[in-house]
């Protein structure tokens, strides 16, 4: 289509209504468009008097103006049409209007109310037409708004534009966004044109539910008069110089706090539903103590903060937590003691963490269901897992056969998901294990299993025939078992048997994928390498 430099009569045709049910129209990639002409209208009735969606997009050389008497149009999306103003004004119908990389924006309150305008997105818009006060009036049930790359735009706005934004449901801050330093009364304190401090304002926002902040690298921190009353979900990406979050007047109504890639995070805030921290270096303390019981948080979720030392003291209090999920924190040398446990707990790669005391904890509760943790020295004499789990993974396991006779698993009747793996264990020979002082010729799994997961066992040679008798299971995973040769298949795997995963045991792969490939052949899906066969 790059030889269309011209839309007018041929597209027209000769019709004295041209297009008169037409609800969408689209104009993509057309890189030599240069105009489109009017149509000659009947008796004061417009062109597109049916349409309701405009979107062009990727047109950077169409200039002039677009068609008007759009009484219809609820949305308008322009991208990339570097030479194209664009009067709002013309269309009173509009819902939605997303707006980026154009040549000018004409907004006309005088003629246009924008009463129905509900999302608004205009960046990167080199020049703007509006009259100040009434665009600003304008916006009152306005739900979405994002604006960046506006220089004329937001150097005239002061705080008082968020008192108008009272529908306000979802912000979006982006690079640095000149427009968000206006916003708040803490312009003086911005550094070099980028947002250093988010605004104090932000509480006028009463509908305020989510707000997102990305690619801010000067912000700091966040303001302690408080964040909107109604917020319920905050977004927190590749602010690399955020040092704290605000530790007062946070909206109850806080459900979910995510904040990823922020390498110099020092401080949190106390009272959210789940909590996400990931990827911040140089985090060393979330906070002194949680809130007493009256805190609603739910989830905790932590990974990849290497200098993060202890968790806040007052687990314990946090009755409506069912999830604690703790990964690659290398530095972290304790958990608080904890009387009412979540249902769900997940710990790895926490090397210096003291897991012992924490699994004589946990020996007896009740609440526990899931529980993944690494294998630690004394777990196969001091502790045993609470009977009523229904999914256990253990890693970096040093011995596994000690592991198993020690714990008797068998007795987790409820167990349906087992994942076992090994590092540097090089005494597992069978699976399960020989039992030894034992009446029995191998160590019992429960019969509950649906899911097994076998890992990282080098020596590893084969799979005891007791397989048969596991009529619940329906899926194996067997990784990185370089010397385990055969499945127990003469004896019968059981029938339950669904789905059978191999992963890097080139044996087994020689075996299965050649001449003994009917024996698996009844089992519905089977993946080696992740390929299927």
């Amino acid at each position: 289509m790059d030889a269309v430099e011209s839309v007018g009569v041929e597209f027209y045709g000769e019709s004295d209504l041209p297009f008169h049910v037409l609800e969408t129209l689209e104009f993509r990639e057309l890189k030599n468009w240069k105009k489109w002409s009017p149509c000659q209208q009947n008796e004061g009735v417009g062109l597109f008097s049916c349409l309701k969606e405009l979107s062009i997009r990727g047109c950077p050389k169409l200039e002039g103006d677009l068609p008007e008497k759009l009484d219809s149009l609820a949305q308008l999306e322009i991208f990339g049409c570097e030479e194209l103003v664009v009067s709002v004004s013309k269309y009173k119908q509009l819902h939605r209007s997303n707006i980026e990389k154009c040549k000018m924006v004409v907004y006309d309150t005088s003629t246009v109310g924008f009463d129905l305008l509900e999302s608004l997105t205009i960046s990167n818009i080199p020049e703007l037409r509006f009259q100040k006060e009434a665009f600003m009036k304008s916006l009152k049930n306005v739900k979405k708004l994002k604006i960046t790359g506006c220089e004329e735009l937001t150097c005239c706005f002061q705080d008082r534009l968020l008192k108008h934004l009272i529908s306000l449901g979802r912000l979006y801050i982006e690079d640095n966004s000149i427009l968000v330093e206006k916003l708040g009364i803490e312009a003086k304190q911005l550094v070099c044109g980028s947002l250093v401090k988010v605004p104090q304002g932000l509480h006028h926002l009463t509908s305020l539910k989510e707000l997102r902040i990305s690619l801010c690298s000067s912000l700091v921190s966040f303001p302690d008069v408080g964040l909107s009353p109604c917020l319920q979900v905050i977004v927190i990406e590749d602010c690399e110089s955020l040092l704290h979050f605000a530790k007062y007047r946070i909206p109850p109504s806080l459900k979910r706090i995510e904040i990823t890639n922020c390498g110099n995070l020092k401080s949190l805030i106390e009272k959210e539903e789940e909590l996400e921290i990931g990827g911040c270096g140089q985090l060393k303390l979330i906070s002194e103590r949680f809130l007493d019981d009256s805190c609603q948080l739910e989830e905790i979720h932590i990974w990849e903060c290497p200098n993060l030392k202890s968790l806040p003291e007052g687990l314990s209090d946090l009755t409506n937590l069912w999830s604690l999920i703790v990964w690659d924190c290398q530095s972290l040398v304790s958990l608080p003691r904890m009387n009412v446990w979540p249902r769900v707990i997940r710990i790895e790669n926490c090397d210096k963490l003291e897991v012992a005391q924490l699994a004589r904890d946990m020996m007896h509760t009740s609440n526990l269901e899931k529980l993944s943790i690494d294998y630690f020295e004394g777990l196969t004499t001091t502790t045993s897992f609470p009977t009523n789990l229904t999914s256990l993974a253990i890693y970096k396991i040093k011995n596994c056969k000690a592991l198993m006779e020690s714990q008797g698993l068998q007795r987790l009747a409820s167990l349906r998901e087992l994942r076992l793996r090994g590092e540097d264990d090089g005494g597992l020979v069978s699976f399960p294990p020989a039992a030894e002082n034992s009446k029995e010729t191998e160590i019992l799994l429960p019969r509950s299993l649906v899911d097994l997961s076998i890992r990282g066992f080098p020596n590893l040679k084969k799979l005891s025939k007791g397989f048969q008798f596991h009529t619940s299971l329906e899926s194996l995973f067997i990784s990185d078992c370089p010397k385990l040769t055969t499945l127990p298949v003469e004896e019968g795997l059981p029938l339950s048997l669904e789905r059978l995963y191999i992963d890097n045991c080139p044996l087994l792969e020689e075996r299965y994928k050649g001449r003994y490939r009917h024996q698996i052949a009844h089992i519905p899906c089977v993946l080696i390498n992740f390929e299927d066969i």
